[in-house]
């Protein structure tokens, strides 16, 4: 430890921890402390210095509430270094973070128990939080800011982010085996990528409208209120818990293979003017499906969970079959289809609907090739609604068309 005229200066060595337990307070003037060397050096007394604190190398750890001193300075964590918390404290200095740590342990990383974050959090580049175990808060009114820098949170502890992240295009990335909450209206539109353990939602519209949305295999997304995103891709699990996701409002094509879990007023929406590729069974889903724009794909037999939730396609939207699925949803049909190719589709080879098909206005069901097959016990109905079969491909309907006055073109 060194000290000049306004300036403390915290050293330490490769392999070194130390630690100063006294207090640093401002002398003649304002007082800002800089960590530097490869070392961990902690702070645990009740500091009062006003300047600024920079780490610019190594970790220093926060083990008090003011051990940072006052809240008037701030602090910078350079690239390749950490600023750690432990004791269950709350720092409410305004935060500025660069790169991912060291060894990539975060920029900002809590190392154990409860501590919180109340100041502004600025990423000065692409920076990396971790929380390692126990529970990490930035607090409401601790927005995160940075445009356009990547985030990233991991560890196998919790973090919970109260406030906005609002780094416009800058992407969010979930590793790790904790799990990361988000609580506040974001507004950034990068992608969200959910490569290991959670990503949970609390409250409505936590993920920006814009974003497109990996679930990699093995990681889950967990829904806590109505939800917009850009596209919803990858081989993970959504779990909707009551709530509706709308997926594909970017208007791209994706595929996601993974499962959707949820009950009573779950349901999953499909906007945009792209295609989803549910390819995935989802076996404990028993919610609502509805292909509002765009063009919903099922290559399972499960991809549209059990028939408990039903599917409805709107006015202009397609549901697709293909891969010789058996699809057990009582289905609610409306108009002609994506370019008129039918509201109901059978892209390619044998493909069965086995629940009762509603005509909620006139509608078009189309097999462009293979055979599309109606069964026994699912009969068509929609009293006085026309109803048009076409393609190149075979339909067979073994059950009751029972439209009344609705007429029949083939």
């Amino acid at each position: 430890t060194s000290s000049a005229a306004g300036a403390v200066t915290l050293t330490t060595g490769d392999a070194t921890s130390t630690g100063f337990a006294g207090v640093i307070a401002n002398g003649l003037g304002t007082v800002a402390v800089t960590k530097q060397g490869a070392g961990v050096f902690t702070l645990s007394g009740i500091n009062t210095y006003t300047g600024v604190t920079t780490v610019t190398a190594g970790t220093l750890v926060a083990a008090d509430s003011a051990a940072l001193g006052t809240s008037a300075g701030g602090t910078t964590v350079a690239a390749g270094a950490t600023l750690s918390l432990q004791g269950g404290i709350t720092v409410a200095d305004a935060l500025t973070l660069n790169g991912a740590g060291v060894l990539g342990g975060g920029a900002l990383r809590n190392v154990i128990g409860a501590n919180t974050v109340s100041g502004v959090v600025t990423l000065g580049s692409a920076a990396r939080i971790n929380s390692d175990a126990g529970t990490l808060t930035l607090a409401s009114g601790s927005p995160l800011t940075g445009a356009t820098f990547g985030l990233t949170f991991g560890g196998a502890g919790n973090t919970t982010v109260s406030d906005v992240i609002g780094t416009t295009t800058g992407g969010l990335t979930k590793d790790g085996a904790g799990t990361l909450t988000l609580s506040g209206a974001n507004t950034y539109s990068g992608t969200t990528a959910v490569s290991q353990g959670v990503l949970a939602t609390s409250g409505n519209e936590r993920i920006a409208d814009a974003s497109a949305v990996t679930v990699a295999a093995g990681a889950s997304l967990q829904i806590g209120g109505t939800e917009a995103v850009g596209s919803l891709a990858g081989a993970g699990g959504v779990a909707l818990a009551g709530n509706v996701l709308t997926a594909g409002g970017d208007n791209s094509s994706t595929v996601f293979s993974g499962t959707i879990t949820g009950a009573g007023a779950s349901g999953l929406f499909k906007a945009g003017t792209g295609t989803l590729t549910l390819s995935g069974a989802s076996a404990a889903w028993d919610g609502a499906t509805t292909v509002g724009t765009g063009t919903l794909a099922v290559t399972n037999s499960g991809g549209l969970g059990t028939s408990a939730g039903g599917t409805t396609v709107a006015a202009g939207a397609t549901l697709s079959l293909q891969g010789g699925i058996t699809v057990a949803d009582a289905l609610t049909l409306n108009g002609t289809g994506v370019l008129g190719d039918g509201a109901l589709r059978n892209v390619i080879g044998a493909n069965t609907v086995s629940g009762v098909v509603t005509l909620g206005s006139a509608a078009r069901i189309n097999s462009d090739a293979g055979t599309l097959t109606l069964a026994s016990g699912s009969p068509l109905t929609g009293a006085t609604f026309g109803l048009s079969f076409g393609g190149a491909g075979n339909t067979t309907v073994s059950d009751v068309i029972g439209t009344t006055t609705g007429g029949l073109t083939k």
